[in-house]
């Protein structure tokens, strides 16, 4: 994974073939002192689809 402050990336690669087939990514950010939002989700290169998407706002 490569973090770049409040965002995150995610490479799942086949060792067999050599290449990438899903990446994912992270990003969590902060609104006001109370709250916050938070967004992942997940991309198949393979399928060209996205196969998982998560958000969230917390207290």
């Amino acid at each position: 994974k490569l973090a770049l402050g409040k965002f995150k990336l995610g490479v799942r690669y086949d060792l067999e073939g050599l290449f990438i087939k899903r990446f994912n990514s992270e990003l969590a950010l902060r609104l006001g002192e109370d709250w916050g939002l938070s967004l992942k989700g997940e991309y198949d290169l393979l399928t060209g689809r996205l196969t998982r998407f998560q958000y969230g706002l917390v207290r």
